[in-house]
């Protein structure tokens, strides 16, 4: 991985919050001829993806790597600090084991009876103050996918200043709750409502596809009971 930021010595945390924030995003791309759409994100062009991501939520790439695998598919991973100026030396907010940010292309080529697609995953892990879900309608936006699974969770726990144990440092009731106005209108939006604390989840499907992509993502993704529609 090459290093793009100078290693310093020691990393000191200065009021460090200890919560880990993870957005996973599998986003799904359709088409009779998905080898066309691989050719659109080379490993070189994810690694740019992701620039474009840590400066949308403010964070500083230390180090970065790509690869592209034979004969399809492609991988780049940052890792990440907490914010502009975060690199001084002695005051360094980050765990270089916790904040990362990184994307994998999976082709499938169909079948005679199903089309093909292209799925790209993202995964964004941070901790401090960096909130990932800062990035969402940014990534959306972007890459524009015909449907994605998201999940967003919260790990662990941290103080507040009187030092009372908190385990969300941000309001957030339903996830489609951090999408713009847009997706709800040009997708259809089914929350999974989570048991578990701190644990979201949602389906978006995009509206007016052919039947026959619309009933093959439906499987593919196991919308079904499980899911509220928003």
């Amino acid at each position: 991985m090459k290093r793009l930021q100078p290693e310093t010595p020691a990393h000191s945390l200065e009021g460090f919050n200890n919560l880990t924030k993870s957005l996973r995003a599998n986003l799904y791309f359709v088409s009779q001829h998905p080898e066309n759409l691989i050719g659109r994100y080379p490993a070189a062009a994810l690694e740019t993806m992701l620039h474009d991501i840590a400066d949308r939520i403010e964070a500083v790439v230390l180090a970065a790597s790509r690869q592209d695998y034979q004969p399809w598919g492609a991988s780049a991973l940052m890792l990440l600090s907490d914010g502009p100026g975060a690199v001084d030396a002695g005051a360094v907010h980050m765990h270089l084991n916790k904040s990362h940010l990184c994307a994998h292309t999976y082709p499938d080529f169909g079948t005679a009876d199903d089309p093909g697609c292209l799925r790209i995953d993202l995964d964004l892990t941070s901790c401090g103050t960096i909130s990932p879900l800062r990035s969402l309608n940014f990534i959306l936006d972007c890459l524009g996918p015909t449907a994605a699974v998201i999940d967003y969770s919260v790990r662990g726990f941290t103080r507040d200043a009187t030092g009372t144990v908190l385990f969300q440092d941000h309001p957030l009731n339903r996830l489609p709750d951090a999408l713009d106005p847009y997706w709800h209108t040009a997708f259809e939006i089914f929350d999974a409502r989570d048991t578990f604390p701190q644990t979201w989840q949602m389906k978006l499907l995009k509206r007016h596809q052919s039947m026959a992509q619309d009933l093959f993502l439906r499987r593919i993704m196991q919308i079904g009971e499980v899911c509220s529609r928003d």
